[in-house]
Order: structure tokens, then sequence, then C-alpha cells
């Protein structure tokens, strides 16, 4: 022991779990340094069926895979291009975002659609953009990403400007999982997906809203 007096000053991350499903609204504070954990907001459905039915509806929406699917952030996996007309015809997707809209009364300011067709695509550490953009903080103060299909790990890195003294936390995030952080944790912390040491031709879809709720305390 260093010290016998507490400590005051706020901790660098809070991660919390807020257990509640589809039948109910979000329960859990969420501070300012939040990673606030979702487990059950989609345990309504079987393991794998979300996944299925997105992938399904995605190539059957009518626009050519080539033109809907972008390599990106360093081509590292698959986004949906949100300038084409896939949402109306992707029923399920529209499903994900109601639900989440619901559960966390949120004014979702904008979604994306991310594919990792196996294990090999990952995606690197990266700060959203309400970290670096005004105009974005002013209206988005938190990230909530829901992931279907194969387990991927979460990677946080601590944002220190010397990179020989950043810290990585990780964890799962498996099927029906969702995790949300706030702006604070935006600044202070990069996330990405970690690529897996072996090799699962599994694929995982990730949606990501970005939008603003009511309900964010300063720690």
């Amino acid at each position: 022991t260093e010290c016998f007096e507490p400590m005051t000053k706020p901790v660098d991350i809070r991660i919390s779990y807020d257990l509640g499903d589809s039948t109910k609204q979000v329960s859990s504070k969420i501070t300012s340094r939040e990673v606030l954990m979702v487990p059950n907001l989609f345990s309504d459905f079987q393991s794998g069926e979300l996944y299925s039915r997105l992938v399904s509806e995605i190539e059957s929406c009518g626009i050519d895979k080539n033109k809907l699917l972008k390599l990106w952030h360093g081509d590292s996996h698959f986004i949906a291009d949100d300038h084409l007309g896939w949402k109306s015809k992707c029923p399920t997707f529209v499903l994900v975002i109601d639900r989440i809209k619901e559960f966390f009364k949120m004014d979702i300011k904008a979604t994306r659609f991310n594919w990792y067709t196996d294990t090999n695509q990952w995606k690197p550490f990266h700060h959203d953009a309400a970290a670096i953009d005004p105009k974005k903080a002013a209206n988005q103060n938190i990230t909530i990403a829901v992931s279907f299909g194969c387990t991927r790990t979460i990677g946080l890195e601590s944002a220190e400007k010397t990179k020989e003294t950043r810290k990585v936390i990780s964890f799962e995030q498996k099927d029906g999982d969702i995790y949300v952080f706030t702006n604070k944790t935006n600044e202070l912390w990069k996330h990405g997906i970690l690529q897996e040491k072996e090799f699962k031709n599994e694929g995982r879809i990730s949606i990501i809203i970005w939008g603003k709720v009511n309900n964010v305390f300063s720690l």
C-alpha cells in the first residue's frame, strides 16, 4: 500500500451492466466516463438468428454487393453504404434500431452497418468523430454498438500521446451483446476490434448507433 488517503479524482473508465430486456428501459445510471454492457436486449431471439436474417436481407435488398459494401478503415472490414436505399428493405435492421431507440430513449443521429466476414477482418483503434468534431459533440453524447454472429474481442486503448505508455483492456462481445460508451470515454480511450489469433470462417455484423440521451451524469 502506497497511500492511505481515499482517491477523490474521477476514474478513467467506469464499467457497468444493465440486465434489462426488450420489455424494459435502461435503468442503470450512465456516467460521462462509462462503458455500459447490455447483454439481454435481444435475448428473445435464438443464437445466430439475427445475424442470419441481416445477411439474408442485405444480400437480397436488390443492390449489387460490390456497390453496397465498401471496404473501410484501412480496408479492415466492410460497411454498407448509407447513401444507397437498402435500409427500407432490411426490416431486421429497422427492428434493431427501433428497439435500441426505445430502450435507451435515444435521439438517433446516425447509424452504421459493419460486416466482418471472418475473423481475419478487424478494426484498428480509433476515436469516434464526436471526440474531434465539436458539431457532432454538440448533438451526440453516446455511442451504442450491438453485435450479431461470431464472438469478437473489443479492445480499448488509453489515449495518451506517448504510445509506449498506453494501456489496453479488452472484453468479449457475444451474439446479441451491446456495449455503450459516452463522450468522455470516447476522448480518453480509443476502441477497436482485435484480430483473433485463431482463424474462424465465421462472420459478425455490428450495428453502431450515434446520438443523444438525457440521462448522462458527470463523474
